[in-house]
C-alpha cells in the first residue's frame, strides 16, 4: 500500500516542483495540475495528483504526525 501525505510546494520550474514534507524535500513532476509555491499537494508515483486546501492539508499532516509518533 502506498500513502499520499500532503506536502507544501517550495518551488516550481520547467514542469517540476520541489515539495517540502517537513522531514525531507523531493522534486516531482508537476504537469496536469497547476501549482505554485505555498500550495499543498498530494503526490503519487513522483507526480502531483491533487492540490489540497491548506486547512485540510494541515489537518492531515497533524494526524499523520500523531499516528507516526504512536508507532515508535
Amino acid at each position: 500500500m502506498c500513502l499520499a501525505i500532503p506536502g507544501k510546494v517550495v518551488s516550481v520550474k520547467d514542469g517540476k516542483a520541489v515539495i517540502d514534507y517537513t522531514t525531507e524535500k523531493r522534486e516531482v513532476i508537476a504537469k496536469g495540475v497547476t501549482v505554485q509555491p505555498g500550495d499543498y499537494v498530494l503526490v503519487q508515483f513522483g507526480m502531483v495528483i491533487e492540490k489540497l486546501p491548506e486547512q485540510e492539508a494541515k489537518r492531515a499532516i497533524k494526524n499523520w504526525k500523531e499516528l507516526n509518533s504512536q508507532t515508535r
